[in-house]
């Protein structure tokens, strides 16, 4: 995650300002979505070789259940970035959210 303002507003400008990040946020968890619902309950189950890291941490460093990771990822970590951007935008444009 960046959470660094400056810097993600940097990133940001990569993909045409904060909309268009939103928009790869958004497109990164239809994605996942899609991945998800092609999995089998067999693969979901499937043990992978994880690392997360959070701020400069290792939070996890061990296998993990493929469908676990993937609903982790949409449902934690793609939000925070959503929050993160939502930050960012000024006062008046965040009450409207």
């Amino acid at each position: 995650a960046v959470s660094d303002p400056a810097a993600l507003t940097a990133h940001a400008e990569g993909h045409g300002g904060l909309d268009g990040l939103a928009d790869a946020i958004e497109a990164s968890a239809g994605r996942l979505e899609q991945a998800y619902g092609r999995l089998s309950p067999q693969e979901c189950d499937r043990p992978v070789p994880t690392r997360i890291w959070h701020e400069g941490q290792i939070v996890r460093d061990s296998p993990m259940a493929i469908g676990e990771l993937i609903l982790g990822n949409g449902d934690f970590h793609l939000a925070m970035h959503m929050e993160q951007l939502r930050a960012l935008l000024p006062d008046s444009a965040h009450a409207a959210h």
